[in-house]
């Protein structure tokens, strides 16, 4: 029995064949498997992937490829309890626009009142022009967001201007770092209140999205990353098409129901877990 580990199957166990079955035993619950067989020099997968539940019970996992589902996918990798820490730092924060630079006019157009595991896509309807456009951050944050993306009419190409905002607490977490395109790098503060980011645009446009990306793993869906979704079927990974990420989630029509899945970046990054789908959520093993 083999199970995935970021890029591969692995052995993890290992059992007596009698009478064409395999027999494993104590084997870990909650887990999900490969079985395979030794071939040659390596492992060949001999069997759909199954799990073991927290009661022992076996599920296979065999992609039905009559019933299709359509996929909404927000990660690549499980998130732990770190980033859910620094993740949540965002709620309570507010994009503001103003016609001064010292925002004292200021209009508050989205309070963030929940914290996901994701990168964000806010949309404005009529937001109206302003000049001056921010992030301000909530209280005891020391403002930890590491991207921020403003669109006008045209979700495709961002508009830009001029970074303004706090002082960062070093050289390596300046303001600058959120327009970076680096989802690694973020905004961090010496002061935990009253920090903010943003950007001023010269004269009043009015912004109609937002992307916005919290501090974070590196796991999330980044703009611009080609990924493809593959599924286990035939004892191999087959392919369900390929993408660029143009938002913070990525749509893939007509997979497979009841199947094990993988997204893979190919752009960047080396962390790759398997999942299964389940009332719209992805499930990771």
């Amino acid at each position: 029995m083999a199970t995935f580990n970021n890029k591969r199957w692995t052995a993890a166990w290992w059992g007596r064949i009698s009478y064409g079955e395999a027999t494993f035993k104590d084997v870990g619950k909650d887990v999900l498997y490969l079985p395979v067989g030794m071939a040659g020099r390596g492992m060949a997968a001999v069997a759909d992937p199954v799990i073991v539940d927290h009661k022992g019970k076996v599920i296979q996992l065999k992609a039905d490829t009559v019933n299709k589902q359509t996929m909404i996918l927000s990660r690549k990798y499980a998130v732990f309890q770190k980033v859910f820490d620094v993740m949540e730092r965002v709620v309570g924060g507010q994009i503001q626009a103003s016609h001064r630079p010292d925002f004292e006019d200021f209009v508050v157009l989205h309070t963030i009142n929940r914290y996901g595991v994701t990168a964000e896509d806010v949309f404005f309807d009529n937001p109206g022009e302003y000049r001056y456009w921010r992030y301000f951050s909530p209280p005891g944050s020391h403002g930890n967001i590491a991207e921020l993306v403003f669109y006008g009419d045209d979700f495709t190409n961002p508009v830009k201007g001029k970074i303004i905002g706090s002082h960062g607490s070093d050289e390596k977490n300046e303001k600058e770092t959120v327009f970076d395109g680096d989802a690694l790098t973020y905004f961090d503060a010496s002061d935990e209140d009253n920090n903010w980011v943003g950007m001023d645009f010269g004269k009043p446009v009015a912004i109609n999205r937002i992307y916005y990306l919290p501090r974070n793993d590196g796991n999330c869906i980044e703009i611009g990353d080609d990924y493809e979704l593959v599924y286990w079927a035939g004892h191999q990974w087959q392919t369900l098409g390929k993408q660029r990420a143009s938002g913070s989630r990525l749509i893939f029509e007509n997979c497979p129901s009841n199947g094990l899945y993988l997204l893979r970046n190919h752009t960047k990054g080396v962390e790759e877990r398997v999942f299964t789908y389940e009332k719209n959520e992805q499930i990771w093993w």
